[in-house]
Parts: structure tokens; C-alpha cells; sequence
């Protein structure tokens, strides 16, 4: 019987060589008694003894029956980490244990040394690392217990319990180190190395930072998630591309990337809208109301008599329209300008033309923005301008509903006034130069910068833009060029 235990306990850990038709059996070199006892021996008691062990603490016990309970505790666990100890050691170490804590004598009278360890680690932190009403509670604790120390009636449960107050005072305290340090190296980023709008990011997150560091009751919370918004700021900082910048007399400015090579068909194509913060307008970077593919960097700043200036989007004055007409141009211009193609120019006959245009819509009740997106224009109201103004050609239209009285983010928000026509006018015409529209294709890149379905440049001596809004308050953009003495006006279809 005990050679079948042997052998059962042995080819466990066999290997199995196949060699020909037979098998061959390699046992490993462990001996057949330390096998059959490590399969038998038992330290269920052991085990339990052991956690007992661990949990006195020698702030309540006398040091000499605390040392050899520590002794036997040692040998112990020694014997249950050996895999292969037998049931004799494991008994052995479960007696010796077992006297150990027979043996064990509690302190006379009242311990404190577990208090005073407590009271040395609170000591040592700086009110500066902390928030102040996370640090003064920790103060009161430890003012508290300095009592209880010195007390000399103290109970052993008024030890314990400020052992436990003064630990948890310590583990709430809101530490502003991190906070503290993410500041420091965010502060050392420069405005003129970044996009104005990734940089006001990065601004508005390190003045929220340094709101949570003066805050006194800020939570570790607050802290952590201002933390990780200063790296998401710093993360997000984009640095500054070249610009094109265009002033008008008034002072109103529009600052835009240049395009990187807008010939031969390509286009500059972005994937998100990116305002910068001026003192009336902050578009939080998106406009909300679906369009997108506007330049990484675009910057406008209204001058304050253009804040001042009210407007009726569906009926502007001559020199409103005239006005917003010489800033349209003026921004197309500097692209143009970098392309090599003439500049647009205005006069009264151009204004006249995008005037009777956006009459005719009003005559049609056309509302664009109303209107598939595929058939947004009306080709007989551009058509019957065109015949009105025989001395011109209508080369193109291009409309912009940032305005529009059913559907006006930026009048909601900011007010009618010439500033945010402005700031909705150079957003469109943005876009239209750099995505051509969104994702409609419509050509408006062709039409406002004179370039073939090639990309390349339309030589003309002289074109003119005029500008003007229908009832509906949409923006009509019309270029025109005068007739050659052979050349006579076209048509706008369908094809």
C-alpha cells in the first residue's frame, strides 16, 4: 500500500519519452518522503495563528512578550513558505507560536507611543503644499492630541481615537504641489510662439489653475482635474503659422494662416474652427452650427465704432453695404496678392449690380439658407441683374448666412452691429478660399480669386466686387469684370 502512495505521488511530476513502441518514465530527484509528506502535511492552524500574530500591535503589549512573539512569528511563516516542510516542522511551528501568544502581557497603564508617532509624521508638512482648511483641520488635530499627550488621565480609548483622527486629518489633507508645479512650467510658454486661440486655451486654463491654488476649501479634485487641464492646454498649444493680416481705416482687423499652395487645383483643407478671444467676441473655437474646415488660426478684432454701429441685417445703408464691401475685398486681396492676380476693386456700379441682385431675391422670397443645399442661388434674379448692368459681366456670386434673421448665432450673441457683420463676413469668405465652402464644392475659390477648373490664374485688366444683403439678411458677394468690345455677357444655368 505505501509503494502504491509512493508511485502515485512520484508520477506526478514524470516525464513521458516515447521511444519506439514502449515509454520510458524519468522521475524527477525529489525523494518519495518529501513527496508523500507534502501532499499530507497540514497548516490549516498554522495559517491562523499567524494572522493573529500580525494583528497585535506593540503599543499595547510589554516588550519582552512583544519581541518573542515576533520571534516565533519570524519562524513561522518560514515554515508555511516552505513547500515541501513536514507535518512534524509544521506542528513545531504551530506549538512555539501558540506559547508565544499565551505568553503575551499587556501594558500597565496607558500607551502612547503610537499617539506620539502619529503627532512626529504630522509635524513635518509646510502650510504652503496644502490648502488652507485641508491644513488648519490637520493643525486642530494635532493641538488636540499634544493634549491628549499630555494628559495624565488619558484613557487608552482617547489615545486610540486620536491616533485615528489625527491619520485621517493627514489623508484629507488637499495637497497643491502638483497644482503648484504644472503652473510654474506652464507659465513659461510665450504667445508669440502659438496661434492666438490655442494660447488663450492654454491662459484660461492656468488662470483657473491659479483660482483652485488661493482657493482655501478646494478639494483634491479640483486640484487633480486643473492639473490634467493645464497638460490638456499645454498639449493642445499650436504653434503660429504665417499670417495675412488686413486693417481697415476704422481699425477693424482680420489675421488669417496663409494658404500653402492654393495654384493647380490643391486647397488648404482644416479640420477645425479656431477663434481667438477679442474684447466683445469669444467663439470658444466652434461656431455651432455645423460648418467647419475654417483655418487653425483666425483672428478678428472689431474696432469700437464698428461695435457701436447698429444694423438691420435685411436692410443695410449704401455705405454699410460699401463698407463691408471694401472689407470683403480687402481680405480677398491679400490672397490674391499672394497668388499674383490683380486686386478687386469697388465702385458704385459693382455695389449697384450685388444690390439688384439681392432685391431680386427679396422680389422671389429666395431665402438661400432656406433652399437645398445644392440649389442655394437663383439664376433668374442673377440673370436679370446681369441684363440690367449691360456693361459688365456677373462673373460669379457667392453667398454667406451668417447673418440670416431665421438662423443668427453670432446676432444672438454678440448683437447687430457692424463688428459682428464683419466677423460673420470674414468667416464665410475664409472658408470659401480655404475649403471652398465646406464640403459643397461650390467653387466660391474659383470665383473670388479669378482661377480656371485648372487652378490657374484668369488674367483680367480690371474685376469688381460689390456686396449687399437680401430681405432675409444673406450676404450676395458679386464679382463682375467690364466687357471687352467683343465680348458679350454670359448666362447662369443649370450646367
Amino acid at each position: 500500500m505505501l509503494k502504491k502512495k509512493v508511485l502515485q505521488a512520484t508520477v506526478l511530476s514524470a516525464t513521458v519519452l516515447s521511444i519506439g513502441s514502449g515509454a520510458l518514465l524519468v522521475f524527477n530527484h525529489q525523494t518519495t518522503s518529501d513527496k508523500i509528506h507534502a501532499a499530507t502535511s497540514d497548516k490549516s492552524k498554522l495559517i491562523t495563528l499567524i494572522k493573529k500574530a500580525q494583528e497585535l500591535h506593540s503599543q499595547y503589549w510589554t516588550p519582552a512578550t512583544f519581541n518573542q512573539l515576533q520571534v516565533a512569528l519570524k519562524a513561522a511563516q518560514q515554515v508555511n513558505n516552505q513547500e515541501h516542510a513536514t507535518q512534524v516542522q509544521v506542528n513545531q511551528a504551530t506549538n512555539t507560536l501558540q506559547n508565544a501568544l499565551n505568553k503575551m502581557q499587556r501594558q500597565v497603564g496607558v500607551n502612547k507611543k503610537g499617539l506620539q508617532q502619529q503627532i512626529d509624521v504630522a509635524s513635518t508638512h509646510n502650510a504652503a503644499d496644502f490648502t488652507k482648511v485641508s491644513f488648519d483641520k490637520l493643525q486642530a488635530e494635532l493641538i488636540a492630541s499634544r493634549g491628549v499627550i499630555n494628559d495624565a488621565n488619558a484613557t487608552q480609548a482617547m489615545v486610540d481615537n486620536s491616533i485615528w483622527k489625527l491619520r485621517n486629518a493627514g489623508l484629507n489633507l488637499v495637497s497643491l504641489v502638483p497644482l503648484r508645479t504644472q503652473l510654474g512650467a506652464a507659465t513659461l510658454y510665450q504667445a508669440t510662439n502659438y496661434t492666438p486661440y490655442s494660447f488663450k486655451l492654454l491662459q484660461n486654463a492656468i488662470n483657473s489653475g491659479k483660482m483652485i491654488l488661493v482657493n482655501p476649501d478646494a478639494s483634491q479634485l479640483n486640484v487633480n482635474n486643473a492639473v490634467k487641464q493645464l497638460r490638456k492646454a499645454v498639449g493642445t498649444l499650436t504653434h503660429e503659422l504665417p499670417s495675412l493680416t488686413y486693417t481697415q481705416p476704422s481699425g477693424t482687423s482680420i489675421a488669417f494662416s496663409k494658404f500653402g499652395n492654393i495654384l493647380n487645383g490643391q486647397q488648404v483643407d482644416f479640420t477645425s474652427t479656431s477663434f481667438d478671444q477679442s474684447i466683445v467676441f469669444d467663439l470658444i473655437g466652434n461656431y455651432n452650427d455645423g460648418i467647419t474646415n475654417a483655418p487653425q488660426s483666425l483672428y478678428f478684432k472689431p474696432s469700437q465704432s464698428d461695435v457701436e454701429t447698429p444694423i438691420n441685417s435685411g436692410q443695410l445703408t449704401d455705405s454699410q453695404a460699401l463698407d463691408l464691401a471694401n472689407f470683403a475685398a480687402g481680405m480677398i486681396n491679400m490672397v490674391r496678392s499672394q497668388i499674383g492676380q490683380t486686386p478687386l476693386l469697388v465702385n458704385n456700379d459693382s455695389q449697384s449690380e450685388a444690390a439688384a441682385v439681392a432685391t431680386n431675391y427679396s422680389n422671389d422670397n429666395w431665402d438661400g439658407f432656406a433652399k437645398p443645399l445644392e440649389a442655394p442661388h437663383n439664376l433668374a434674379a442673377l440673370n436679370a441683374a446681369n441684363k440690367q448692368f449691360g456693361n459688365y459681366n456677373l462673373d460669379g456670386e457667392c453667398m454667406s448666412y451668417t447673418l440670416n434673421v431665421n438662423k443668427s448665432y453670432l446676432i444672438s450673441q454678440y448683437g447687430a452691429n457692424m463688428a459682428t457683420a464683419k466677423l460673420g463676413l470674414a468667416f464665410d469668405i475664409v472658408r470659401m478660399l480655404y475649403a471652398d465652402g465646406g464640403i459643397n464644392k461650390y467653387s466660391h475659390e474659383m470665383n473670388l480669386l479669378d482661377l480656371d477648373s485648372a487652378g490657374n490664374l484668369i488674367k483680367r485688366e480690371t474685376t469688381y466686387l460689390g456686396l449687399a444683403t437680401d430681405k432675409f439678411g444673406n450676404f450676395h458677394i458679386a464679382t463682375t469684370h467690364p466687357l471687352a468690345p467683343d465680348e458679350k455677357q454670359g448666362q447662369f444655368t443649370n450646367q
